[in-house]
């Protein structure tokens, strides 16, 4: 059995993990333009999810790589699901235009971080 000594960081780079998924999902629909390409914001986050879990398998094993995936994807459907359900909620009549930009950028959220999620389970 591992000593607390040897999990020093783990708890860091999973909550790591589970911010720079939320990260990703919060900035699908933010488009960034390079010259004549366009690009999901989400280009910048996910190599960095992808280091933080691979630095977790190589320092404390795939187990804890999976788990730490496991837990992030769990955070990630919490917020998806709360987000959601906010976002259903009835808002100011003087908010209505701001309601609709929201509604289209928060709308498919739960929908993208269930595919998302199946994606990184599969890769």
């Amino acid at each position: 059995m591992k000593s607390s000594q040897q999990f020093k960081y783990l708890t860091l780079l999973c909550a790591l993990c589970t911010v720079f998924l939320v990260l990703g999902v919060t900035l699908q629909n933010r488009m960034i333009i390079a010259g004549s390409i366009y690009f999901s914001g989400t280009v910048f986050v996910y190599p960095i999810l992808c280091f933080i879990l691979d630095l977790i398998a190589e320092i404390y094993g795939y187990q804890q790589a999976r788990q730490s995936l496991w837990i992030a994807i769990i955070g990630i459907f919490v917020f998806a699901t709360i987000v959601t359900i906010v976002a259903k909620l009835p808002a100011p009549d003087f908010l209505i235009h701001y309601t609709k930009d929201f509604d289209v950028t928060v709308g498919p959220m739960l929908r993208t971080t269930g595919m998302g999620s199946l994606g990184l389970l599969i890769g």
